[in-house]
């Protein structure tokens, strides 16, 4: 389910008996730890980058997700919220 609220995007994945599994929030970047606007400026060599999502699971932060153009390309970034680089999936 899509939802947008003030200006910022909100989607939420529910199972078939209707509990929520993920929910994927649009993050200001002036919101964000600073750990993970730091790593992020880095993967993006102070350039630009998408949007920035938080992903929650079972009522927790799991990750931070964004893009980054690369190449004429967009490559994708998840990081804990301590930083470091994992893998989204």
């Amino acid at each position: 389910m899509e939802t947008l609220k003030d200006g910022r995007s909100k989607d939420i994945a529910l199972d078939t008996s209707g509990s929520v599994l993920e929910v994927e929030r649009e993050v200001a970047a002036g919101k964000l730890p600073t750990a993970v606007s730091d790593a992020i400026a880095r993967a993006a060599n102070g350039g630009k980058f998408g949007k920035i999502k938080s992903v929650t699971r079972g009522g927790v932060i799991a990750c931070y997700e964004t893009t980054i153009p690369e190449r004429g390309r967009r490559r994708g970034v998840a990081l804990n919220p301590q930083g470091a680089t994992v893998n989204s999936d």
